[in-house]
């Protein structure tokens, strides 16, 4: 029998009644004769119980032996966070608590308890979540719909004026169509200028399968990988893990503290002197788990406060990265087709040559990630392993290599990385060898026929890349200083490197100034010469309110110097969203520019004007989505995820998504709501001061959890001219009836009265028949005539409430 918890308010009460039950059924027990004088036998008790003088709230199963000796199950005693030790199980599966080292068991029979002294040494540690995360909600079923968006920009330009001849009008178009089966997706570029052209982009089908932590894909897509992997453009079929559709899920191994509480007491986290975590925890060791953090190093200060009013600090330096899966945790794609070439330049061009490729990653433990990857064609081999090996609290390491077989011969690559962090200072070093005719899919699959010699080799895996980045707390100055080494050598010998310094600081309240220096060399290849450039950036941003912001820079690099200015306001993510910005550059040209943004519910617009060394130019640009759902036809911004159809059921009503926004009913009472967040719960509103004040009104709040690309229907059931009225209600002399007499309205719902007689009634139908109950126990009833009236509140009364017969 497992354990039983009792509630911490009404422990005491349950408690008390199971102990009841158990000495009746002791003492029913102890009135049977032994037969014959036989010997004592063992029998099952139900104790609570205490550790080290603690309570649990909790009550155990525990059986007596003939000896007198108390056992438990393994997992009830786990449940207790005492250990059990070797040797101590007896025939029955069971724990004899007389065999655990280091615990004594004080049994009081009159109490029907239990006391379990032991030393921390035998204890388990209470594992206490951090994270804070919810378990996932079941995501909304998704409607059938089907969404075109478009953008669409015209332009034109000409020296000392705009020649309208050169206008060219092109657009990306993008249709779906969302069912509870899947997403089918598939876009086109389109373009006029001297002649219209046409091309296809990706056509996919797309299926969520939150229930297995899975996505499929059918169709166009762009293979998955590891970080040192190339992705290619593949035509054929994908599967992949998906945690994004598990929020709750902790998938990063995050740090951890460990404690140690005399008496139940509370405990605050803090992570980087931010406050993570605040609970509670009974005495004994504990651990809390699972504590937020970013990526890099850090600490986590846990402070202890118990009920005699002490207080234990205890700090832990950590290091968090990504590269780590949690403990068990299982990430994995696999896709194979056929490699796509020529993307947004040709529609149907694709390899002849199948290929595959194959990536995973697995927690081996909190402290070490493998990875694996493997990829090929007809004419390609090529598999990779990797560790990722957390260094303590100072960093993680990655080793790893490669190897490919081709019609070209073996190759080898070897990389390895290093991410360290110390009081602030954070270091990158990453370095990858390639060895031989090292060659990988993205290289096979390209189109190397329309490649000269140099085009093939530079298309190759660089032969060789190293990177540092240094990031450096100034202790004298509130800032950090970050520099950069970059250098690369392609297959044909061509190399580059790249030195560089940035520093930013905030200099007054809504003042920033940055700062950024670069040094740049290359080299090498067939007639090349070896070059440099020296460039700088030093800006300074100046925040105004109210979105708006003035900015000022100047740059130098390959012999120019510059100057630029601009004032800008910022759109806000909303309907009714409006922006500009205005500015101008000084040097070796002379620029202006001007442009603004506007959303509304239907569209994003965008207009803009420039001109450079008397060169004019010209643009003006829509974008937005044509949606068919629930039966409607509707115009919103861009559809690039999940949606919702919002059936409010009002006209000329405000609707809200996550507290933004979204725009107002149209005359059919619904709205299109874009961008929600999948697998999220999205909290979807209206303003019920906007409706008509005869409305039924059932809830003005729901919470939606789409699935990802697709659309769901959120109806609020607001019915306008509802059927109701205000009536106020008198007894035979036509005194108001007291406010808290209960009614009921034609033999069905039921109503209470308020001040001054009147009761609220929906429902009514053309004539009516209420009755009410008296404080004497009595009842009275009255019958009324309703005609609504559109748009306003009806008040009826006082109507007469007769005794009844």
């Amino acid at each position: 029998m497992r354990l039983l918890q009792a509630p911490l308010r009404s422990g005491a009460f349950l408690r008390s009644l199971l102990l009841l039950c158990c000495l009746l059924d002791r003492a029913s027990a102890q009135t049977l004769p032994e037969a014959n004088g036989s010997a004592p036998t063992a029998e099952d008790l139900y104790l609570a119980v205490t550790v080290n003088g603690q309570t649990t709230n909790l009550i155990a199963a525990f059986r007596r032996t003939a000896d007198g000796h108390l056992t438990i199950t393994p997992e009830e005693l786990s449940e207790l966070h005492v250990k059990a030790g070797e040797g101590t199980m007896t025939e029955d599966g069971r724990v004899d608590l007389s065999r655990v080292p280091g615990v004594t068991v004080a049994y009081d029979e009159a109490s029907q308890s239990v006391d379990l002294r032991t030393g921390e040494a035998n204890r388990t540690a209470r594992l206490v979540d951090a994270s804070g995360r919810k378990a996932g909600q079941v995501p909304d079923r998704s409607a059938l719909a089907a969404v075109l968006n478009y953008d669409v920009i015209a332009a034109t330009s000409g020296t000392g004026g705009f020649d309208w001849k050169s206008e060219r009008v092109s657009g990306a178009f993008e249709g779906k169509v969302f069912s509870p089966y899947g997403v089918f997706s598939t876009g086109v570029l389109a373009s006029s200028g001297g002649r219209a052209d046409l091309i296809r982009t990706d056509t996919t089908w797309t299926y969520p399968d939150p229930a297995h932590l899975m996505t499929d894909r059918a169709g166009d897509f762009i293979s998955s990988g590891l970080s040192w992997t190339r992705p290619v453009r593949l035509g054929g079929v994908q599967v992949e893990r998906d945690f994004a559709s598990r929020p709750d899920l902790v998938t990063m191994a995050l740090p951890s503290v460990s404690g140690s509480a005399a008496v139940p007491s509370a405990v605050d986290v803090y992570t980087n002197d931010v406050k993570s975590y605040s609970g509670d925890v009974l005495a004994g060791p504990f651990t809390i788990a699972s504590v937020p953090a970013v990526n890099g190093a850090g600490t986590a200060r846990m402070v202890v406060h118990d009920l005699l009013g002490r207080t234990t600090v205890t700090e832990v330096p950590f290091f968090v990265s990504s590269k780590l899966l949690a403990e068990g945790r299982l990430d994995f794609s696999a896709e194979a087709g056929f490699p796509r070439r020529s993307y947004g330049i040709s529609s149907f061009d694709y390899d002849d040559d199948f290929a595959g490729s194959a990536s995973a990653r697995y927690g081996v433990s909190d402290k070490l990630t493998l990875e694996g990857h493997a990829e090929g064609d007809a004419q390609l081999a090529n598999g990779s392993v990797a560790a990722d090996v957390l260094l303590g609290s100072f960093g993680v390491a990655t080793l790893g290599g490669s190897a490919s077989f081709s019609g070209d011969g073996p190759g080898g690559q070897a990389r390895a990385a290093l991410d360290l962090g110390r009081r602030g200072v954070a270091l990158h070093l990453s370095a990858e060898q390639s060895l031989g005719a090292y060659e990988d899919l993205a290289y096979v699959a390209s189109d190397l026929s329309r490649m000269d010699r140099s085009a093939r080799l530079q298309a190759r895996p660089a032969r060789s890349t190293q990177q540092a980045v240094l990031s450096i707390p100034l202790g004298f100055d509130p800032s950090v200083l970050n520099a950069s080494y970059g250098r690369s050598e392609s297959e044909g010998g061509i190399w580059n490197q790249t030195f560089g310094l940035s520093y930013g600081r905030s200099l007054m309240r809504r003042t920033s100034f940055q700062a950024t220096v670069s040094y740049g060399q290359s080299g090498g290849g067939e007639g090349q010469r070896e070059k440099d450039n020296l460039a700088f950036l030093a800006g300074i941003d100046i925040s105004l309110g109210s979105d708006m912001n003035a900015s000022a820079s100047l740059s130098g690099g390959d012999g120019d110097v510059a100057g630029r200015a601009e004032l800008s306001r910022t759109a806000k993510d909303e309907v009714g969203g409006f922006g500009w910005r205005v500015g101008g550059q000084e040097g070796r040209t002379e620029q202006a520019y001007a442009n603004g943004t506007y959303r509304s519910s239907v569209a994003s617009l965008q207009a803009g004007v420039s001109e450079d060394a008397g060169s004019f130019s010209g643009y003006a640009e829509a974008s937005g989505a044509v949606a068919a759902a629930d039966h409607q036809l509707f115009l919103s911004q861009p559809i690039e995820d999940s949606f919702a159809v919002v059936d409010v059921g009002a006209p000329g009503v405000p609707v809200a998504a996550q507290s933004r926004k979204a725009g107002t009913t149209n005359s059919r009472g619904t709205l299109l709501v874009p961008d929600l967040v999948p697998y999220e719960p999205n909290r979807i509103t209206i303003d019920n001061r906007k409706l008509p004040v005869d409305a039924a009104i059932p809830e003005t709040a729901k919470v939606v959890t789409p699935r990802p690309g697709s659309g769901t229907v959120v109806k609020f059931g607001v019915r306008e001219a509802a059927q109701s009225a205000v009536v106020a209600i008198s007894d035979r002399n036509g005194t108001l009836l007291p406010p808290g007499l209960g009614g009921q309205l034609n033999d069905g719902e039921a109503f209470v009265i308020g001040y001054d007689g009147q009761a609220y009634l929906s429902g009514l139908g053309a004539r009516n028949h209420l009755t009410v109950t008296l404080d004497d126990g009595t009842s009275c009833a009255a019958s009324f005539p309703f005609k609504p009236d559109p748009g306003r509140q009806v008040v009826i009364g006082p109507v007469a409430c007769l005794p009844s017969s």
